[in-house]
């Protein structure tokens, strides 16, 4: 196992979902490891790639550039990969990049907020 700053022995499968993932998506797993919430990158739901995920709490995180805002193809085919994902009991939160560079405290300080409700509801 190798070792990140963040995360201590990590797996070789952690370590590829890293290689794939975004830095925008890692700095949020990261700081989400590091607070002891239970996510994974780049999990599998056997459909697509989830960004973070958070399957203990039904949480998905999408961090999408600009790319997912500006296109309306794209946004509609985002649209309906969280309705699917919902109507699997996933609650899938989009997170843009820029929020992500210019507010990352306060974001990840609200995920967790996010994951804290529904720890209440076990």
């Amino acid at each position: 196992m190798k070792k990140t700053p963040l995360i201590k022995n990590i797996t070789k499968k952690e370590e590829k979902a890293r290689a794939k993932a975004t830095p925008q998506a890692r700095k949020i797993h990261d700081a989400l490891r590091t607070k002891e919430v239970p996510s994974f990158l780049e999990l599998w739901d056997k459909h697509k790639h989830i960004d973070v995920a958070i399957p203990k709490y039904g949480i998905n995180i999408e961090v999408d550039g600009e790319y997912h805002n500006t296109r309306p193809k794209q946004a509609l085919a985002d649209l309906k990969r969280t309705y699917y994902s919902y109507k699997k009991g996933f609650f899938t939160l989009r997170i843009p990049n820029s929020l992500v560079e210019k507010h990352f405290e306060e974001c990840v300080d609200l995920i967790i907020e996010i994951v804290n409700l529904n720890k209440n509801k076990e």
